[in-house]
């Protein structure tokens, strides 16, 4: 007779959606276990996400129907934006071996194309409100670009010309906001949110604070981020242009006792923020194999 005992996991992600009245995390949907980066469009009725299993990107309804994937393998997509009229995705991506690129789909999956021709690496592209520009930037090191400089540039969709923004060397990671007021940016070392007003072309510092992923309200009054290089993975949420800091949520609210961690993952219509939660379980088995006698 042989005895074995052995340990068996089951690892997963879910979206959750944070409530400040309980100060909990609820799953958001039934439907949308992998949904990573999710983007909202603006008249709040479809969303667009990442999927953790790949890295392709799909949108739905909010309530998770109608969903289609509209990129695939090897593509590698990282984040995207939805156009102000809902008819496009702009979005950052990369095939194997090449450089990350901005590309135009539609809503439906058709007519998918890059914006540029360039040689090297471009990121974060984000809509004006008006759907004629989109504001672009470059990778910071730790996505594999060193020796090229960093700024921020527009670029004019219906003739490709491309210009800097005067001052945003050195900065990454442009969002405009949804009024078109303004346009907030990362510092390369991601220490400090510096804020563009369109109105008066000067940029100044927002936050002193380590912050990635910046995200906008709705009315453009605020700006949601977390601190990427912290264990916390604290949500913030900073006024504009104020520049108060209050605290969210952190992964204590996390009340699941099979998180390890999450990842920040947008924010929803209502200007709730969204977590993709890892989750792993565990379980110890037992079998029990008997020899068989010969007769």
């Amino acid at each position: 007779m042989a005895e074995f005992f052995f340990i068996g996991t089951d690892a997963r992600s879910e979206l959750l959606e944070y409530f400040s009245s309980n100060r909990s995390f609820l799953p958001f949907g039934d439907t949308l276990p992998t949904a990573n980066r999710v983007a909202f469009s603006r008249d709040g009725k479809w969303m667009a996400w990442i999927s953790t299993d790949d890295n392709t990107l799909w949108r739905s309804r909010v309530d998770g129907t109608e969903q289609v994937q509209l990129t695939g393998q090897p593509m590698e997509v990282f984040m995207m934006q939805w156009s102000p009229d809902g008819r496009q995705l702009a979005f950052m991506a990369r095939e194997p071996g090449k450089v990350w690129q901005i590309y135009v789909i539609g809503a439906d999956g058709g007519d998918l194309h890059r914006l540029l021709t360039e040689d090297r690496n471009e990121a974060d592209p984000d809509w004006s409100p008006d759907g004629r520009q989109i504001v672009f930037g470059r990778v910071p090191a730790l996505m594999g670009e060193t020796a090229e400089s960093k700024s921020i540039s527009l670029l004019d969709v219906a003739t490709g010309k491309i210009t800097m923004i005067p001052g945003s060397q050195e900065l990454f990671s442009p969002r405009w906001s949804p009024d078109g007021r303004y346009i907030v940016a990362l510092s390369l070392d991601m220490m400090r949110l510096m804020l563009y007003d369109t109105a008066v072309h000067r940029w100044q510092p927002l936050l002193q604070q380590s912050a990635a992923d910046p995200v906008w309200s709705s009315d453009s009054k605020s700006l949601f981020f977390h601190t990427y290089l912290q264990k916390s993975q604290t949500i913030y949420r900073v006024t504009v242009p104020g520049g108060k800091s209050e605290q969210v949520t952190d992964l204590r609210d996390l009340h699941f006792a099979d998180v390890l961690d999450y990842q920040f993952a947008g924010i929803t219509p209502r200007n709730t923020p969204l977590v993709n939660a890892s989750m792993s379980t565990a379980n110890i088995y037992f079998i029990d194999l008997q020899e068989e006698k010969s007769q």
